[in-house]
């Protein structure tokens, strides 16, 4: 369920429900999580790259979208001039063959962040060390078992022990 293509994923938030329903949850937390640490962004901070930036508390607590927290902040901790950017660098399909050790890698097509057309399907095929499961249902890490679907997912836990049993053999 990780947002391997940033720019897509968010434009997939940008989407009426994903923007009304998902991304404004997930900025309202982020901005409450924000409010409580905004005195340690007072003045110039250190940026990721050694450089320094300037957080505008004031606009970041105003903020109502995830696209709109990466503007007032991450990019710019991060050294980045524009959260295009910032996204494009941060997405880790890029990254994926490079990986030299066995990766498991969960998805669901029905992901409201991470949704199916964002899955980088090419990667698992050109790299043996991943394993991609795609499922066609699961929402993001929503998965639950069709069993019993109000106590977490076993499926998933099962999924992982197993690959890292596997993993741990070879």
């Amino acid at each position: 369920a990780t947002p391997l293509n940033m720019p897509g994923s968010s434009k997939h938030l940008q989407r009426w429900f994903q923007r009304h329903v998902y991304d404004r949850a997930i900025a309202s937390n982020l901005v409450n999580n924000f409010s409580q640490a905004q005195h340690l962004f007072e003045g110039e901070v250190d940026t990721w790259d050694g450089g320094k930036c300037t957080i505008d508390s004031k606009a970041l607590l105003q903020c109502t979208t995830i696209e709109g927290i990466d503007h007032e902040l991450t990019r710019k901790s991060f050294g980045f001039e524009t959260v295009a950017d910032y996204y494009s660098h941060a997405s880790s399909d890029q990254r994926l063959k490079d990986v030299d050790v066995p990766l498991l890698l969960l998805s669901a097509i029905d992901d409201p962040i991470a949704p199916g057309h964002c899955i980088p399907w090419h990667a698992a095929r050109e790299n043996q060390n991943l394993v991609m499961a795609v499922t066609k249902h699961g929402g993001h890490l929503g998965w639950c078992d069709k069993d019993d679907p109000f106590n977490g997912c076993k499926w998933v836990e099962e999924a992982s022990l197993s690959f890292l049993g596997a993993a741990l053999d070879h």
